[in-house]
């Protein structure tokens, strides 16, 4: 998945870095304000999601070249067995990074098209397209490795929430490889900021409300 995660993420930089979104119009609706703001969110959310597949392939990669596995009687055995985690991080991200990549074209191609019905409609047709990848995606990994208990979930969700578990799992040290703190401390602040997102947009939405 490098190749497409790089992809993607070359593309992210121009759309959400290099021509940003103005946070703010005269005409703006309650709702166009609040687009505006989650815009460069998602923006650095996805891109990071894809710069941290990559990093996680790579890595992975390069440690089954260099280094001597167990035998395993099949490919998603070994990935059972010595990188659940990497497998688990790879396809989370990716697939978290590509969804948020649908949502950054949508917006802007609602604000090309000048909101409105047909800015409506675009983005309509940009949700039509994230709705089939989030189910094209949710197929993938209920059918797993054929068999139920070789599975990371049954939706995005429990790809995700495996991801998440075992990423704490390891950052503390609840597995064979060492404790991670940089791992915590990346988490945190990720909440941290997140949460600190949220409240700007609401905050910034209420004020302007208030003024008009």
């Amino acid at each position: 998945m490098k190749l497409p995660a790089t992809i993607l993420a070359g593309a992210m930089i121009p759309l959400g870095l290099a021509a940003p979104l103005k946070l703010e119009e005269d005409d703006d609706s309650k709702l166009t304000r609040i687009l505006r703001r989650i815009y460069p969110v998602a923006v650095m959310i996805a891109l990071s999601s894809e710069l941290i597949s990559v990093m996680w392939a790579t890595v992975t990669v390069n440690q089954l070249t260099e280094n001597k596995v167990p035998l395993a009687a099949s490919v998603w055995d070994l990935l059972r067995q010595e990188y659940e985690l990497e497998w688990a991080a790879v396809n989370a991200h990716f697939v978290l990074g590509m969804f948020g990549f649908m949502w950054i074209i949508g917006t802007r191609a609602y604000f090309v098209a000048q909101k409105g019905p047909l800015g409506l409609s675009v983005a309509g047709i940009a949700s039509s397209g994230l709705l089939t990848l989030v189910s094209i995606v949710n197929r993938g990994i209920a059918a797993g490795g054929g068999k139920a208990e070789h599975t990371f979930g049954g939706t995005i969700i429990g790809l995700v929430s495996n991801y998440v578990s075992l990423l704490l799992k390891r950052a503390v040290g609840l597995t064979n490889r060492p404790a991670g703190a940089l791992e915590l401390i990346a988490v945190g602040l990720f909440l941290v900021s997140f949460g600190h997102a949220v409240r700007a947009i609401i905050m910034d939405t209420t004020t302007k409300e208030k003024q008009q």
